[in-house]
């Protein structure tokens, strides 16, 4: 999980934040962006691959990033362990989503409240 706030006290960053729906200019190329209705002043999903994702949310002159991502992390030869012959692929992030969104829904009403 990582979380990341902008503040903009003397400029809007609506329209930068508009201009950058394009999923390539987030600078993660990321495979789609969704927007995501009734989060803040505007709010985009960007699914970078299947074990990486985030939420952009812009709020007045706020703007609030939170990513998840997943990854699996083995123990190496030189720890001790040995690797699993066949690694499984890291879990998908996708199922976490919905769970993304509530998590931002909290911390834009904490931060309000801050």
């Amino acid at each position: 999980m990582g979380m990341s706030v902008e503040l903009h006290k003397e400029t809007d960053p609506l329209p930068e934040f508009d201009a950058r729906k394009d999923s390539s200019v987030w600078g993660n190329d990321a495979e789609r962006s969704e927007l995501v209705p009734g989060l803040g002043d505007r709010a985009y999903l960007l699914v970078v691959d299947e074990q990486t994702s985030e939420l952009r949310v812009v709020e007045g002159g706020a703007v609030i990033k939170l990513s998840i991502s997943a990854s699996m992390d083995y123990a190496a030869a030189e720890d001790g362990g040995e690797p699993p012959l066949d690694e499984p692929d890291p879990p998908a992030v996708e199922p976490y989503h919905a769970d993304l969104i509530t998590d931002m829904r909290d911390v834009m009403k904490k931060l309000k409240t801050a």
